[in-house]
């Protein structure tokens, strides 16, 4: 970039609990990138309470969120910046690599993302600058520690994509499998993996990344309208969620793919494989049937209390618990309702997903787009995992799920209807054999 103007100037503010080492290390970068960059760093925030009057305040193009933070409290930053200022780019180390691999894991991570900043020429100056800062503000700290161990583990190279509500992009991250690790050729068609209802992309986090190694392939994981960092729509049913998740594929330049979907998320997975079946090799639903049957009162009872928490305008999320435990004694599923609920400007706890337009759409929840076993159908191959724990899958509902998809097999796995989180070793096995034999 010799001879030229240097870009910008871009604004930047950290969030990091440590003020004095943010400025330290942001200084160093700036000073680095100073002929190609104009950066001016505005603020650093402390606390996540911090994030909103700065973002509002300097209105920033660019905001970096130090890995001392867990995964919920990151995602929770990013979604203030971003409801604040949409343009904004925003990144996060990690949670936990410093803290399992020690401090040259987190650099090794910007070395990983800096492979990826060839993709984004054609984008504005300020996502180029906002790879090139993550670079810098460790590396320029730490001169010798610019030759690198390869990443062990899936990569993650697309973090926290932002949604356009025009063109209702859904939010999602990537898993893309070691090359370095797996010197085999690829295993496959990527992967999109699709919650439940409350549920987001973080839910499948984990397992995902399990499925990466083990299938050596790319996963995708989805926050799906109305949930997660996906924009909010009137409109909620199988049909517009299918429609949403076929433009996620085309956008992507996905051909084919193998499409793994819980609750919610598998109505909506098989809805795209029996309308659009030559987009899909291979197709995972998880517990749940392709039939018109009742949610049960679990859910009418969860939007309840979740509208009684908003209603009481809480500040604590032990307040919020104790809300919500009349209405559901289970503390996993309580806690997983609860991942919702973020801080607005006046403090008080909301939840992130539109519990009006979800309480209105819970029975297009229960409903399926076809009433008549197979009138459509879908003969790829189809590996329906259900909790035996579980009535969403019943004995008599595998005739119409024969009649829908042929060449559907079975896999029980002895937990509930959340059988992922309780028994993911099971459902891993499942899934893995599964594909590796069939996609």
């Amino acid at each position: 970039m010799s001879g030229s103007s240097p870009k910008g100037p871009f604004t930047l503010v950290t969030v990091n609990t440590a003020p004095e080492r943010a400025r330290r290390l942001i200084g160093r970068m700036v000073e680095a990138l100073k002929d190609r960059y104009t950066i001016n760093y505005a603020a650093n925030c402390e606390t996540i309470e911090e994030v909103a009057p700065k973002v509002k305040e300097f209105q920033p193009d660019v905001l970096f969120c130090a890995s001392m933070w867990t995964a919920e409290q990151a995602e929770e930053i990013q979604y203030i910046a971003r409801s604040l200022r949409p343009c904004i780019k925003t990144h996060a180390i990690p949670h936990g690599l410093q803290v399992e691999r020690g401090p040259d894991a987190i650099v090794e991570h910007l070395l990983e993302l800096r492979h990826h900043v060839v993709h984004f020429h054609g984008f504005r100056p300020a996502i180029r600058v906002f790879f090139a800062l993550t670079i810098y503000t460790f590396a320029a700290a730490r001169p010798d520690m610019l030759s690198f161990r390869p990443l062990r583990g899936p990569s993650l190279s697309r973090a926290f994509s932002t949604s356009r509500r025009l063109n209702f992009e859904l939010s999602y991250q990537v898993f893309t499998p070691d090359a370095k690790a797996n010197h085999a050729q690829k295993g496959g068609d990527p992967i999109i993996f699709m919650h439940g209802l409350f549920g987001s992309k973080m839910n499948n986090r984990s397992i995902s990344k399990v499925l990466t190694r083990d299938l050596n392939r790319e996963v995708f994981i989805v926050d799906l309208r109305n949930h997660g960092h996906s924009p909010h729509a009137p409109e909620h049913n199988y049909r517009i969620m299918a429609d949403d998740v076929e433009n996620f594929l085309h956008r992507h330049r996905i051909s084919k793919s193998v499409l793994i979907g819980h609750s919610m998320g598998a109505k909506v997975a098989m809805t795209v494989a029996l309308r659009s079946p030559t987009l899909v090799s291979a197709l995972v639903p998880v517990d749940n049937s392709p039939i018109k049957a009742p949610l049960g009162s679990d859910f009418r009872k969860y939007v309840n209390g979740m509208l009684e928490i908003e209603a009481a305008k809480v500040t604590k999320q032990s307040e919020a618990d104790k809300i919500l435990a009349p209405h559901e004694q289970s503390v996993p599923i309580r806690q997983f309702l609860l991942t919702n609920l973020i801080r607005h400007d006046d403090g008080h706890l909301k939840f992130r997903v539109p519990l009006n337009v979800l309480s209105k759409s819970l029975d297009e929840m229960a409903d399926f787009p076809w009433h008549e076993p197979g009138e459509v159908h879908y003969d790829g191959p189809t590996l329906f995992v259900r909790g035996t724990k579980s009535h969403y899958v019943r004995d008599e509902t595998i005739p119409a799920i024969k009649k829908f998809f042929p060449n559907a097999e079975i896999a029980d796995v002895d937990a509930g209807h959340w059988l992922i989180s309780e028994k993911p070793e099971d459902f891993r096995r499942a899934v893995v054999d599964f594909l590796k034999k069939h996609a």
